[in-house]
């Protein structure tokens, strides 16, 4: 990938284009989007499935792409872990019964056609790869290695062909989240999607636009450097006297009267075009959606495109106590990085312990963290250890071992709770709180927390919150309905998601906005990525004259 020469000064106005596609987040089932969107095609590789009656209805139309065929008629019947039939349907075809514990190959061939490639962008916050990017490198997955699989490149196939010093090995059940997020970030290199690709690209404001103000609409003005490679490659200079139609060098030069020009890939342009053209490119033809954004350098962009797609998964945002103290300096959220690790370490001894907050998994991994490292851990939870629905209790403990200690330690009862002395539950050191709530944390370290009966003031030496996260949709503007099924609750992934057509996953309140992954209630990747066939379905067939 070409690199944007460090002296060019960028200009502040947005740059501006038209696309037919914007994809907004770029986890698993974003780039699982992308690669569909490039032309790749799904087959039915002639391979028997374990489901007689699936094999079937596939061998009816073998030499069929799946994108031209009923994904209603060929889900029809499946049952799952997932709502949404599509997904189910996806995940038996890559992993025929996996539920049943069977290890098959997948019964897909994939073949490229360049002439169903859908011109489309995917923005990202952070690196490829989504919330996984951010992820501990170390810390085991929770889905087994093949369940986080994408299409088309078998995870046990590119950890055989893997250089040696990457993270960890993905040859038992589960993996490190380091060596998944190096598979996600090589799977969109290995199939050449980089050019869709904007890293470090923050959307922030998305609005419709509607349809009678489209007709003889204004060029937006363009000038600037490129948002991200996926917009163009690579910053050129040009003389401020040039004419419009002289072609741009691709060498940089020192003139104060230079400004950058973007070359555009979207359409595999070979030569930069003019000026003119790059005006030309930005006039929309029937746009529904406005998308601006900040790049990592600052550079604004505006797209105008026909579809948006929602896949910013939900873990954009931690979720709040909203009680005072809150945003000290001794409050963190969700699992440490490893420079705030060490600095807790630091401000946490025998007298001061870590309080942790929340039942989760992530509350769970942030206690374990705590004693492999010998640090005294107070745990505050809202609910009865024993509680059905903690998720800590529908982990198995012969494939989840850490976590089954951690309900153990949850469960057992403390001599003592005041916080001037840390009392250990048998070897460790470690106190649980049950059923209690946080109302306060001060300056001084103070956390008051309540039950049913009492209150009770703890000192600690560093508050890590852990209560979950949620997914930021607030670039959203007001022109957008609730586009959850209950419109008069907030969102939730398990009991309220975004309201879809259960075989396109395009949004029943908006008309050309999608919505992949756990927005939609596919929280695991293995479903998540089901979502993208139905997008790519419904999106080629509006292509077809």
């Amino acid at each position: 990938m070409a690199t944007v020469v460090s002296h060019v000064s960028f200009a502040r106005k947005p740059i501006c284009h038209d696309l037919d596609v914007a994809i907004i987040g770029n986890g698993p089932s974003a780039i699982a989007l992308s690669f569909m969107l490039s032309g790749n095609q799904p087959y039915y590789s002639g391979r028997s499935h374990p489901n007689e009656y699936l094999t079937a209805k596939l061998n009816e139309q073998s030499g069929t792409s799946l994108l031209e065929q009923d994904l209603d008629y060929l889900s029809e019947g499946l049952e799952g872990r997932s709502s949404n039939p599509v997904s189910l349907l996806f995940d038996q075809l890559l992993q025929p019964d996996a539920d049943l514990g069977c290890d098959q190959a997948s019964v897909l061939s994939w073949h490229r056609d360049k002439s169903r490639h859908v011109q489309h962008a995917v923005i990202g916050k952070g690196g490829i790869g989504g919330s996984w990017a951010n992820m501990p490198p170390d810390l085991q997955s929770l889905s087994y290695a093949k369940w986080l699989e994408l299409p088309g490149m078998p995870m046990r196939q590119w950890c055989s062909q893997r250089s040696t010093n990457l993270h960890g090995d993905a040859s038992g059940d589960r993996s490190p989240c380091g060596l998944v997020a190096q598979y996600y970030a090589e799977y969109v290199k290995l199939q050449e999607l980089e050019k869709n690709f904007c890293t470090g690209s923050t959307v922030v404001h998305v609005s419709r636009i509607k349809e009678e103000n489209t007709a003889g609409r204004a060029p937006s003005p363009l000038s600037g450097a490129c948002p991200s490679p996926s917009i163009c490659c690579v910053a050129h200079s040009r003389s401020a006297n040039s004419s419009e139609d002289e072609s741009v060098s691709d060498e940089s030069d020192d003139s104060q009267d230079s400004s950058p020009v973007c070359r555009f890939e979207l359409d595999g342009m070979a030569t930069p075009p003019s000026p003119r053209q790059l005006v030309e490119r930005c006039v929309p033809t029937q746009p529904r959606f406005e998308v601006r954004g900040v790049c990592c350098n600052g550079q604004q962009f505006i797209l105008t495109v026909k579809e948006l797609v929602l896949a910013v998964g939900t873990a954009d945002q931690p979720q709040r106590l909203d009680v005072p103290g809150e945003d000290l300096p001794i409050v963190s959220y969700g699992y440490p990085s490893p420079p705030l690790t060490e600095s807790i370490k630091e401000n946490v001894n025998g007298a001061l312990p870590l309080v942790v907050v929340g039942c989760g998994l992530t509350a769970a991994d942030c206690v374990l963290l705590a004693l492999r490292m010998d640090m005294p851990v107070i745990h505050v939870f809202r609910r009865s250890p024993n509680h059905p629905q903690l998720a800590i209790n529908r982990m198995p403990g012969s494939v989840y071992p850490e976590y089954a200690h951690v309900r153990r330690l949850m469960s057992s009862s403390h001599l003592s709770h005041d916080g001037s002395q840390l009392w250990r539950v048998g070897q460790e050191k470690y106190i649980p709180l049950a059923q209690h709530r946080v109302l306060r944390i001060t300056d001084h370290g103070i956390v008051l927390v309540n039950d049913a009966q009492e209150s009770i003031c703890l000192r600690a030496g560093h508050i890590i919150i852990a209560a979950g996260r949620r997914p930021d949709l607030s670039f959203l503007n007001s022109s957008f309905p609730n586009l959850t099924l209950d419109q008069d609750e907030d969102f939730n992934y398990r009991t309220n998601p975004i309201d879809i057509d259960p075989f396109t996953f395009e949004s029943r309140r908006v008309p050309g906005l999608y919505a992949v992954g756990p927005l939609v209630g596919d929280n695991f990747v293995r479903f998540a990525v089901g979502g993208a066939l139905g997008v790519t379905k419904s999106l080629l067939s509006r292509q077809k004259p």
